[in-house]
């Protein structure tokens, strides 16, 4: 495997994960999810908007990685992004709880 594949594919999924992070931490409103206005006021939130930035470029990373190495090895270094998540979830306060289950 080129070193180029060693640095896209967990880039890709800490990108993800950062960006799944964050998300979770902007979607903290005071309106329910069902609210009307709840996608417009997630939306002013630029933790959220950095995070849907973050997932979109990790995606891109993801299916640039391919190219670099063989998608038998891409793939799963791509799928690690809840390992990642995890560990950040913990260190961003997201007003959720992340415990042994």
């Amino acid at each position: 495997m080129g070193g180029s594949a060693e640095m896209t594919a967990p880039a890709a999924a800490a990108c993800v994960a950062l960006g799944t992070v964050l998300q979770q931490k902007g979607r903290c409103s005071p309106r329910p999810m069902g609210d009307p206005g709840f996608p417009l006021q997630i939306r002013r939130r630029p933790v959220w908007l950095a995070g849907g930035l973050l997932q979109a470029g990790g995606r891109i990373l993801q299916a640039a990685a391919p190219d670099r190495g063989p998608l038998v090895v891409v793939q799963p270094i791509c799928t690690l992004s809840p390992v990642f998540a995890l560990p950040l979830a913990r260190r961003i306060p997201t007003r959720r709880w992340v415990g042994p289950r």
